[in-house]
């Protein structure tokens, strides 16, 4: 009968009213160095849901990861790094320092250290200019800290991968806040 029809008609319910247009579309967006949590899921999986939609009517498609990769708590954690302290979990001093050298980090390590440098900046302010000075540095372009910086984005985006191909979702641009640093002036 009828579901036979619309089964065997892949373009039923479209008119293609989308054609030759192009439709872009920000979505997901998770912050670096932070866990994807239920409120990205909701928006990777609505803003994916449109995309779908919106390419099924014929529009040229363009999904947007807009990362939040560049703020002060990750140069601060770059700052760290390039320092040769610690980013491990139990190398912190008394005082906040971290005293080890940095090695490999997982993402759930990278993750704790983003919640202790917050919990212990709360603690001890000059941790924050100690971020907003690393944070100038990035700006700077100091290819140290940007390497390390690099290096955290890159973790981060590995983990966020494995949620994005479970649930069979693509991007075509992962360019995220540090994209416009360079345009800012």
């Amino acid at each position: 009968g009828r579901v036979g029809a619309i089964l065997q008609n892949p373009d039923f319910g479209t008119r293609h009213q989308g054609a030759g247009k192009t439709m872009v579309i920000d979505y997901s967006s998770p912050n670096i160095a932070k866990r994807f949590h239920v409120g990205h899921l909701g928006t990777t999986v609505i803003g994916n849901a449109i995309k779908n939609l919106h390419a099924f009517c014929g529009y040229r498609c363009v999904g947007i990861n807009y990362l939040g990769d560049y703020n002060r708590r990750l140069a601060e954690l770059s700052a760290q790094a390039v320092q040769g302290k610690a980013l491990r979990a139990g190398d912190m001093s008394p005082t906040g320092a971290f005293l080890a050298p940095l090695g490999d980090v997982s993402f759930e390590e990278l993750v704790d250290i983003y919640v202790r440098f917050s919990d212990e900046s709360e603690k001890e302010p000059s941790l924050n200019d100690q971020a907003r000075a690393a944070f100038a540095e990035l700006e700077r372009g100091n290819e140290e800290y940007l390497a390390i910086w690099r290096y955290f984005k890159e973790i981060s985006l590995r983990e966020y991968m494995k949620t994005y191909e479970l649930l069979g979702i693509e991007f075509d641009s992962f360019d995220g806040e540090s994209f416009f640093t360079d345009k800012m002036p």
